[in-house]
């Protein structure tokens, strides 16, 4: 099973309640606030939201598997990234894009941030890369540069609208953190 892209959306307050659940493959990322990792699963199921110190998860790399987990299984996970947290989940799952854009109340006119693991990624995601974001990607990622790109015309619709939102594009990026 290939890796999959992460939807990430900026959280200011972190709200146990808003944190739901969501899926991608192996790719868990980690905050430099407060140093953890918040996953919780489905609504639907009774198990309880889980804190993973950052810590943790180097003395332990076996807990990556869990968080991995909680992904795949349609989960979303809470993380730190660049000094503000992330709610992640597939974005190729459009349940999972609905939850977590509900989750965070977002309008229909506010962006949403698509990270990946590495440039592979964007296939299936996007349409191409010109000249300039080839460019951008070589001398800005991994790092906290932001490309807008056309949506795949592969992309699920549900997951295609939800994602390009007022200007038709999507906000990809590479983060630079460990996680």
């Amino acid at each position: 099973m290939g890796r999959r892209a992460s939807l990430a959306t900026q959280v200011k307050k972190i709200d146990v309640a808003d944190v739901l659940t969501t899926s991608a493959e192996g790719r868990p990322h980690v905050d430099n606030g407060s140093r953890r990792c918040y996953s919780h699963p489905r609504k639907e199921e009774t198990s309880p939201m889980k804190t993973i110190e950052v810590e943790q998860l180097a003395q332990s790399p076996g807990l990556y598997d869990e968080v991995a987990k909680v992904l795949r299984e349609g989960g979303l996970v809470c993380l730190p990234c660049g000094g503000a947290y992330r709610v992640v989940g597939d974005v190729l799952d459009a349940n999972v894009v609905t939850r977590l854009l509900q989750s965070k109340r977002r309008t229909k006119y506010a962006p949403s941030l698509v990270f990946v693991g590495g440039v592979e990624q964007l296939s299936g995601l996007v349409t191409g890369m010109g000249q300039s974001a080839e460019r951008l990607v070589k001398a800005f990622w991994p790092g906290k540069v932001t490309i807008l790109f056309e949506p795949d015309d592969d992309l699920e619709p549900k997951v295609r609208k939800q994602l390009t939102k007022a200007n038709k594009r999507i906000g990809v990026r590479m983060p630079a953190d460990e996680v």
